[in-house]
């Protein structure tokens, strides 16, 4: 689902995106490395030059390696909001109405209860306290593409009917 929204973006808020996930995942070598593999991967270069260009600030392949397959980034982009917004994070929880601590979900949003189509498709038209319809668009795209499994699907449902409607509008 981030293939349809990611285009929809701000340039300026995908660059920040990109470069908070480069700089989120440097902590976490694995992840590093996959997103590195991915870039090298779609871009036809190097590993080692993309990681290269990362240390020195060039986003570049990143952002064209996304732009092909923004479906792709997914996964580091739900470490990186986990990672760098979570005050956005928290925000989106609240407005679901779902349990968690730091961040950490509680069972019973998971298996229980948890977030429907509905609730996402509201988030969507109405935004949500705390953060923007732009950050809330991407991450409810995020968690549609590699969220919690429960909560995939009313949030593809909910992406899909929202940007089906901002098309006939």
């Amino acid at each position: 689902m981030l293939d349809s929204v990611w285009p929809t973006l701000p340039s300026q808020l995908r660059d920040e995106l990109i470069s908070q996930c480069v700089r989120a995942l440097k902590s976490d070598a694995d992840a590093y490395d996959h997103l590195a593999q991915m870039v090298a991967g779609i871009t036809k270069s190097r590993m080692e030059t993309v990681k290269s260009q990362w240390r020195i600030g060039n986003y570049y392949g990143t952002k064209l390696a996304i732009a092909r397959d923004p479906d792709k980034a997914s996964p580091a982009l739900a470490m990186t909001f986990l990672a760098a917004r979570k005050t956005e994070v928290a925000a989106l929880y609240n407005a679901l109405g779902v349990e968690h601590a730091d961040l950490v979900v509680s069972e019973s949003a998971i298996t229980g209860s948890p977030p429907t189509q509905a609730q996402f498709a509201a988030i969507l038209r109405d935004g949500a306290d705390g953060i923007t319809k732009d950050i809330a668009r991407c991450m409810i795209a995020v968690i549609a593409d590699a969220g919690i499994d429960q909560w995939q699907d009313g949030a593809r449902n909910a992406i899909a009917q929202y940007m089906e409607s901002a098309r006939t509008v």
